[in-house]
């Protein structure tokens, strides 16, 4: 995770703990000399509380400054920036406000004691501006989706209720959907000013970032291309810089593990443990047809596609299908309830990053792989009604129905 990223976590977690890791710095009384840029703090309902100035480096955060504020409510810091810096201003206890300072800039910031990092106004600071409405557009979306989330588990998990989870999954979606689209319009429109730094970094939960290499990689080849014209030794500039090469390559990567991931092609090798502390590997199935199964218990694809497996995995099991469930998604009791509670008697696995990775599942999407008796993929990807055209052509003496009473096998965690 990047910097950039975990700058959320920065500014939601009291300064106090987040500095004891950091590096002391210049203080502001020995800038005097240079400084060119300043912060001041008009806080309303004072007690002469203490201050921190911290500057946000590409690896932490580094300690400007400290200062108490006055019997006015103002305390005001003077430093040097050569270009940009991205800063942290809090209390220490309560969420801190994140600025972005820009070389000669007089920044007021406007809040109430216990309030500062979500309660705020800032004067003299177009970039300052720009990160507070990007932070008050994630709040607003990941309140919305807190809400729908909250629904959705009062919702029981049965079948009786799929249409009703389905529905609050597509909200959620779109929800995501429009955010999403906020934030790459508001890259393009701000597309020479630092805060795009932290706009292509951007997570609403679970530190998954909005935009990806593999869907928005010209995004940041824009930006990073405009910010190095601009700012060319900004650290952070630099930094995006890496981390944008490194996305190419990862994204050349990306591609290579397609073509590998074509019909005719073996099926990289899957390796879990069960919840019985047992191996399974995709090997050991070897002169079955395997149906590799990622799916998550919050997506309705995998719902839909979990209920008409369970009608072709009776017919077809005692013929040589064998389907490896492999759970993508984060909950893990949400996962051991949905098998249990839907009675799926097939294999069931938790992922991990080398498997997903390997099989190209990253966006934590639901999709299916058929792999041959001869360990080779057959189909990639393949929905439910193109496998139930397939399996009567590889298997044309089906089995009559048994009974999936059976309780499900290999739950690994």
């Amino acid at each position: 995770m990047s910097i950039y990223q975990r700058i959320v976590s920065f500014v939601t977690l009291p300064l106090a703990v987040i500095l004891v890791a950091s590096v002391m710095v210049t203080s502001c009384r020995s800038d005097d000399q240079r400084s060119n840029t300043s912060v001041r703090l008009k806080l309303k309902n004072s007690g002469g509380e203490m201050i921190y100035l911290d500057r946000v480096t590409v690896d932490g955060t580094a300690r400007i400054d400290s200062g108490r504020v006055d019997r006015q409510g103002e305390v005001t810091f003077h430093f040097y920036t050569s270009d940009f810096d991205f800063l942290l201003l809090g209390d220490g206890h309560t969420k801190p406000v994140m600025l972005l300072a820009e070389k000669g800039e007089d920044i007021t910031v406007y809040s109430a004691v216990g309030e500062m990092g979500d309660n705020y106004s800032v004067r003299g600071s177009g970039g300052s501006s720009l990160l507070h409405d990007l932070e008050q557009k994630k709040v607003k979306t990941v309140a919305t989706l807190d809400s729908i989330g909250q629904v959705w588990l009062r919702v029981r998990y049965d079948e009786d209720n799929m249409q009703q989870k389905e529905l609050l999954d597509s909200v959620a979606d779109g929800v995501i959907d429009v955010h999403r689209e906020w934030l790459k319009e508001f890259i393009e429109r701000y597309q020479e000013s630092p805060a795009t730094i932290i706009a292509v970094y951007q997570t609403l939960r679970h530190s998954v970032p909005l935009l990806t290499f593999q869907d928005h990689l010209p995004v940041f080849t824009r930006v990073t291309d405009i910010l190095l014209e601009r700012y060319p030794g900004n650290p952070h500039v630099i930094d995006l810089q890496g981390r944008h090469d490194l996305y190419v390559r990862e994204y050349e990567a990306y591609i290579q593990r397609e073509k590998r991931l074509q019909p005719g092609m073996p099926a990289p090798e899957i390796s879990l443990v069960n919840l019985e502390g047992e191996r399974v590997r995709l090997s050991d199935l070897e002169g079955k047809y395997v149906l590799l199964h990622f799916w998550d218990g919050r997506k309705k694809k995998s719902w839909e596609t979990n209920s008409r497996l369970k009608e072709l995995y009776s017919m077809y099991r005692y013929r040589g299908l064998e389907i490896m469930g492999i759970y993508v998604g984060d909950d893990r009791q949400m996962f051991s309830d949905i098998i249990g509670g839907d009675q799926l008697p097939w294999i069931h696995l938790f992922s991990n990053t080398g498997v997903e990775r390997d099989y190209n599942v990253l966006r934590k999407e639901p999709q299916m792989v058929l792999v041959g008796r001869d360990g080779k993929i057959l189909q990639r990807p393949v929905d439910v009604d193109e496998l139930a055209l397939m399996l009567p052509r590889l298997m044309p003496s089906a089995a009559v129905n048994v009974p999936t009473n059976e309780e499900p096998r290999h739950n690994s965690l």
